[in-house]
């Protein structure tokens, strides 16, 4: 997970982080005033993980959900606050939440930002589709960050999904050719950032080892070089762990090592610190029984995941102990 450069997109991932009794806040807060945005992108966060364990905090996140698909279709929080039914194609609810994905699409077919919307909606029910929205929103509009941005989510997520099928592979191809146009013509370091991290990782996990070497180039450079301290430290961290899946695959070992350990010399960021390091390069490292430097990462890990020790002890018990962990959601994050 990355924090966008879009402020109510931030602003969503905030509510994110708060605890369920503090919604009700937010909530009689919104009733004073609801032309707030960022104030009802904070209750929308919230409500998307209160949400997840609870039937009642659905309801309303349901209800958020329709909101923003009827008020502010091209916002960047639109696609978030409808992402639970996009992950979930058997809940009841999630026909109504795609009909009207595609009804607001058909109502603004020429809005490059309800075209991404659309698409990353539908990554998981129609991928062909949702490809065809994406670059046709990038091509409407090839000055557009946030649609790049998602675009370049939505190729690193669904290809990852889709490992292995070489028809999605032809269409990842496709999608990061029109990223690539997108890239040259966005000239901020801080928009490129953001648009880089999801971009370098979709091109590895497409096979495109070339371009995904030099979106993560790019990526620790900016990183390493930004004024800003927000997103930086992810940038480092996967920008480092994609280099370092490359020289595996080329056969370098100690590259893949030392990339795997500079990707955990960090200070650690908002995301890192709650969902933890990826472990991608580390299992891989272990399937060829590299334990000792997979215990030195997580050791490092540990300075920035405080709340991931007891994790981290048992992975390393594991490892020590001649086994293979389950890394589980960490070798997605």
């Amino acid at each position: 997970m990355t924090l966008s450069s879009d402020p109510l997109v931030r602003a969503f991932e905030e509510g994110f982080q708060i605890f369920p009794r503090d919604i009700g806040v937010l909530a009689s807060e919104l009733s004073r005033t609801p032309a707030d945005l960022a104030l009802r992108a904070r209750y929308s966060g919230g409500l998307s993980r209160a949400g997840q364990s609870s039937s009642t905090w659905r309801a309303k996140m349901l209800e958020q959900a329709f909101w923003w698909l009827e008020h502010q279709p091209g916002s960047s929080v639109t696609p978030h606050a409808t992402r639970f039914w996009a992950l979930r194609p058997e809940d009841p609810d999630t026909a109504r939440v795609r009909a009207a994905w595609i009804a607001v699409e058909r109502q603004h077919p020429n809005d490059a930002r309800v075209v991404v919307g659309a698409g990353i909606f539908l990554a998981s029910h129609d991928p062909e589709f949702a490809g065809q929205l994406m670059r046709r929103a990038v091509q409407l509009d090839l000055t557009l960050v946030d649609g790049a941005e998602h675009l370049s989510y939505l190729v690193f997520r669904h290809f990852q999904r889709m490992r292995g099928h070489s028809d999605h592979v032809e269409q990842a191809a496709a999608v990061l050719d029109t990223l690539g146009v997108s890239l040259r013509l966005e000239r901020d370091p801080l928009a490129r950032r953001f648009v880089l991290l999801p971009a370098c990782r979709g091109a590895f996990e497409c096979g495109h080892l070339d371009l995904a070497r030099k979106f993560a180039t790019e990526l620790l450079h900016l990183a390493s070089s930004a004024d800003e301290t927000r997103g930086d430290e992810n940038g480092l961290h996967y920008g480092h762990l994609v280099l370092g899946g490359i020289a595996l695959r080329e056969g370098d070992l100690a590259g893949a090592k030392q990339h795997l350990l500079d990707a955990a010399r960090i200070e650690g960021s908002l995301q890192l610190g709650s969902f933890g390091p990826n472990m991608q390069l580390a299992n891989e490292l272990l399937e060829r029984g590299e334990r000792d430097v997979v215990i030195e990462y997580l050791d490092l890990c540990a300075k920035f995941w405080e709340s991931g020790l007891d994790r981290l002890n048992a992975w390393k018990g594991t490892i020590a102990g001649g086994g293979s962990p389950d890394f589980a959601g960490n070798l997605y994050y």
